[in-house]
């Protein structure tokens, strides 16, 4: 048994290494290389979950089963990449149950590798924008505060509605005696608050109105008030919100019309610049997203359009290379799985 939960970690660590290496390097994680791996794992299940841990089967599924539905979301709202989302699923197919954390009542926990490696992501960004903002290449300009600020107040004002009301469901539910885990809570309220970040219907006053009636009128029936007065909360408000401010100076970045390729995202703005061109071909407003992502007709129809203004350049959204930090987050899931055991 050990050798093959050997096999499934070495397996496992090859496979980070050689996407890494491919994100960083070609900004690609290859399909072939996924599918080897895929059946690698497969393979090893069958042997793993057929003869050495058949009391793990249905905690595997139910670990992986998680992991796809995350992923899953995240593809269709567009945030990961498809090559992200197969490369989590094959390392989650490669991580033996046997070495699932426990964490308070539950070993369902294997989702939190991808939180991790969201994470690590969150951090490298957060670093490389202030080593932008030190050596000169981005700064902070009154206009850019003051427009931020008035956006995260919408969009914090109408978020704490929705997760109110996620809040109030769970203690409805928690009343009943059903247990959910604290984490997943928080990751529910997450993904509400994220969800409503990128969707403008969600924040109309009307809905959000709305929304705080039903938090109030809930709240009033359950004896709980529905909005908190600690004061740490909105510390860590304010933190996050200097942070994601110093994030988006560096999120962008500026190419030159001849090296603007297939796959790239355009700014808002500059996309903005061609849409009362006669050029054909050009792509809409940049939701500056997956969706936004360059064709090769459109690439050759930017050419077009730059060519007859005399424009040298444009802005893209900067390409992050995540494969990295997905190895990084399954990594150090099995480190820590090591440290507690």
């Amino acid at each position: 048994m050990i050798i093959v939960e050997i096999i499934f970690i070495a397996a496992l660590i090859s496979l980070g290494i050689i996407t890494s290496i491919s994100d960083v390097k070609e900004g690609r994680i290859y399909n072939k290389i996924l599918l080897i791996y895929a059946l690698v794992g497969i393979v090893l299940d069958a042997v793993y979950y057929g003869y050495f841990a058949r009391d793990l089967f249905w905690l595997y599924i139910l670990n992986i089963g998680i992991l796809l539905v995350i992923s899953l979301v995240l593809f269709y709202t567009h945030s990961f990449a498809g090559g992200d989302c197969k490369l989590t699923l094959v390392m989650s197919v490669l991580y033996p149950a046997n070495y699932y954390l426990v964490y308070g009542k539950t070993d369902v926990t294997l989702y939190f590798a991808l939180c991790l490696a969201i994470l690590y992501g969150y951090i490298y960004l957060l670093g490389f924008s202030v080593y932008l903002i030190i050596k000169g290449r981005a700064k902070f300009t009154r206009e850019y505060v003051k427009g931020y600020l008035s956006a995260f107040l919408k969009s914090f004002l109408s978020a704490s509605g929705y997760i109110c009301l996620v809040n109030l469901l769970f203690i409805v539910i928690g009343m009943r005696g059903v247990y959910i885990n604290e984490w997943i809570i928080r990751i529910v309220c997450m993904i509400v608050a994220w969800i409503v970040g990128k969707e403008s219907k969600l924040k109309k006053w009307q809905i959000v109105v709305g929304i705080y009636c039903i938090d109030l009128v809930i709240g009033f029936i359950l004896g709980f008030i529905p909005f908190s007065f600690n004061p740490e909360n909105y510390i860590l408000v304010i933190l996050l919100l200097f942070c994601q401010m110093t994030i988006r100076t560096s999120l962008y970045e500026e190419v030159e019309i001849c090296n603007l390729k297939k796959g790239m995202i355009l700014s808002s703005i500059s996309s903005m610049l061609m849409q009362n061109s006669r050029v054909r071909g050009l792509p809409p407003i940049s939701s500056e997203d997956l969706r936004s992502r360059l064709t090769e007709e459109q690439v050759a129809s930017v050419g077009r359009w730059a060519s007859s203004r005399n424009i040298m350049t444009v802005t893209v959204v900067r390409k992050i290379p995540f494969a990295m930090f997905i190895f990084a987050g399954f990594l150090s899931y099995f480190i820590i799985w090591g440290m507690v055991r």
